[in-house]
């Protein structure tokens, strides 16, 4: 065969390849999406908890040390995930907490405070806010009798807002010079309360229908959220939480089935559109891990780019953004907790070899 024969051949199968590609991807996908190649990890309490051993505390984009509550909590709530079927859960102690994140009397403890000290990088008086107290009731053995009365103080300040929407921050707690953070609204903040609500069997109180629809609202406009929320950097943030609520709720039954099947739909519209953000572009390795863990929940096809995104991110430097300052925008990341999330992530991550090859 002569070298321009050979040479025409192999044009040829390039173009035959191509078009064979292009046109039976959609086939091989449906293909891979019922065959998927599973790869879990054994996950146990000790070499997770060495993730733990160095450094618990967060730190801004500035540099400054934050020792927070919020990341804490959300170190303890992974942590409970990972080890759910674990063997090795010794770290826990019989309250179901780690000391070694927690180790004051907490179970009479109302609200909550992002701070655990005195406030960094904003006013020295900063009120406690829904999102961390909301947290801390449901993941902590705080006594029943005083969670229900902080919800019932919450769904007496909403009532109260002009939206009738739940807001960021207790307003008892703002005081005269920080009346205006009264009224701020998150989506974020909404939906983890919203998950405390559901956790104490209260998710059907009337006057939380503003805020379920406002949170339906916000899903529905995922290119208005590329940049987060106010108070949430990354974009998948929101259905991290969001998927979070859904699956929450599916494990009480049928009770609450009519947002589950108006919420899901949303969800899953959402990852899609934020997906194509991520795959190509230089994400931090806690938006992509949450923007995994959560197609996950939802059981969506994961792109397998999205996967290897999250690989390659592991040996990025930066710690992942969680959330920033509202006034000055300021992002503050905890090592730990992304690193734990990645963990996760990886420990669950699905990918078809076919799907891989298409691609």
């Amino acid at each position: 065969m002569s070298l321009l024969s050979m040479n025409s051949t192999k044009r040829y199968l390039r173009v035959l390849f191509s078009f064979l590609r292009n046109s039976l991807r959609p086939m091989f996908r449906i293909v891979a999406l019922n065959r998927s190649m599973r790869v879990v990890r054994p996950i146990n309490a000790s070499s997770s908890l060495q993730i733990l051993a160095g450094n618990i505390y967060s730190v801004t984009e500035t540099g400054v040390t934050v020792d927070d509550n919020f990341s804490r909590l959300l170190i303890v709530e992974c942590l409970a995930r990972m080890l759910h079927n674990a063997s090795d859960n010794r770290p826990f102690n019989s309250s179901g907490t780690l000391p070694v994140i927690f180790d004051d009397d907490i179970a009479t403890r109302g609200t909550w405070n992002f701070f655990r000290g005195l406030p960094v990088g904003t006013t020295r008086g900063y009120p406690d806010d829904v999102d961390t107290t909301c947290y801390a009731l449901r993941v902590l053995p705080i006594d029943p009798i005083i969670a229900n009365g902080v919800l019932d103080r919450i769904l007496a300040f909403t009532e109260s807002h002009p939206d009738k929407i739940i807001p960021v921050y207790f307003p008892e707690h703002c005081g005269d010079d920080n009346s205006s953070r009264c009224t701020i609204l998150d989506p974020i903040v909404c939906v983890n309360a919203l998950r405390c609500f559901a956790h104490y069997g209260r998710f059907d109180e009337p006057c939380l229908a503003p805020t379920k629809a406002y949170v339906g609202h916000v899903l529905r406009e995922p290119a208005l959220m590329l940049d987060g929320t106010r108070y949430y950097p990354s974009p998948d943030a929101l259905p991290f939480f969001a998927s979070l609520l859904v699956t929450e709720l599916e494990a009480r039954g049928p009770v609450h089935e009519t947002f589950v099947q108006a919420t899901t739909p949303l969800l899953q519209n959402y990852l899609v559109v934020s997906a194509e953000a991520l795959v190509g572009a230089s994400v931090d390795p806690l938006s992509v891990a949450m923007h995994l863990l959560a197609a996950y929940s939802l059981g969506l096809e994961i792109d397998c780019r999205t996967v290897q995104a999250l690989e390659a991110a592991q040996l990025d430097t930066s710690a992942g953004w969680l959330c920033r300052y509202g006034r000055t925008g300021v992002r503050i990341a905890n090592r730990s907790l992304t690193r734990l999330l990645v963990e996760e992530a990886l420990g669950r991550r699905e990918c078809s070899v076919l799907e891989a090859f298409l691609w």
